[in-house]
């Protein structure tokens, strides 16, 4: 279409009309051409104008697509279990038993409860004694069907004693003195002490560790023994700790100390491990047998020493 209406509808109009309505869109057209040209002109030359960044942003948008994105995750509350702690006021006989899925601290007086704790609330156990004498005895729940409690008696002033007569017969238990690190889970406390003056194990195996002090360990027969001024039965397994221990035998049957390696070995009913010091019971024909020690051996008579031994 050459204009915007046809012939048929102008068709009443002269020449003349006809000629300048022609004349007339012509120049109209003419000058919206000329508009539109200027218009596509500034349109390319900001469209060119604008390509770097366009550029830019094609390589951002690209380097994007191998990148992770990490979302932050909503926080959350983490629930652990805590210690049952007990502080007595007086002289106590008490039994810590777990009972009805719940941890308990019983007075075997009057059987009432001293303290009381959900078991799958409860990761370690801590006692503090009075200033006259304690008594604890250890039930066999407290570390049946799996549970990984821990239990620290610190008995404070008074004579106080631990009891784990109970203790199951085909288990192993570690005992050791408040402030003993071990080296290896395997070797990790059930039982921690400190201030107590009496210490009596159960049927099964019973291992006891020392602590950094230097202590005086004695075997005294099959089953007793003192570390200091403190007394233990039925431990098969002794370990001295950081400090230069001396294990000493009183009983004549005990009359061989068999010598694996440094500083361990065993005599009697005992095994031994981390004591710088022997001393023989004083049966006259007392045995040093090093024929399971691994390396070659130096005896000095003069000085009481061999080795492995600061003496023996």
């Amino acid at each position: 279409m050459a204009y915007p209406f046809q012939d048929t509808e102008c068709s009443n109009l002269s020449i003349d009309s006809r000629q300048r309505i022609r004349s007339d869109w012509g120049r109209l057209r003419s000058k919206i051409g000329s508009k539109a040209k200027k218009v596509s002109a500034d349109l390319s030359s900001k469209v060119l104008a604008f390509k770097p960044l366009t550029k830019a942003i094609k390589l951002e948008q690209a380097s994007r697509k191998n990148k992770f994105k990490f979302e932050g995750l909503e926080p959350r509350l983490l629930f652990s279990a805590d210690p049952l702690t007990a502080l007595l006021e007086s002289a106590t006989n008490m039994e810590l038993t777990v009972e009805s899925d719940s941890v308990l601290l019983r007075d075997l007086s009057d059987n009432s409860i001293l303290a009381q704790q959900l078991l799958a609330d409860t990761s370690s156990v801590f006692i503090t004694g009075s200033l006259g004498d304690d008594s604890l005895t250890i039930n066999d729940s407290i570390f049946a069907n799996g549970n990984s409690l821990s239990v620290t008696f610190e008995g404070g002033d008074g004579v106080d004693n631990i009891i784990g007569q109970s203790l199951d017969t085909n288990a192993s238990f570690n005992w050791g003195f408040v402030g003993y690190d071990a080296y290896e889970d395997a070797d990790k406390a059930n039982v921690l002490f400190k201030d107590v003056e009496s210490l009596v194990g159960g049927a099964g195996d019973n291992n006891l560790f020392g602590d950094d002090e230097t202590r005086d360990w004695l075997i005294s027969s099959a089953s007793d023994g003192m570390i200091d001024d403190m007394s233990f039965q039925n431990f098969s397994y002794l370990k001295g700790g950081a400090g230069e221990d001396s294990l000493a035998v009183t009983y004549n049957d005990a009359d061989t100390w068999n010598i694996t390696s440094n500083a361990a070995g065993s005599v009697g009913f005992h095994d031994f491990q981390g004591f710088e010091f022997l001393q023989a019971g004083s049966s006259l024909d007392s045995l040093l047998n090093y024929s399971g020690y691994d390396s070659s051996v130096n005896v000095f008579l003069a000085e009481d020493a061999t080795s492995g031994y600061g003496s023996a």
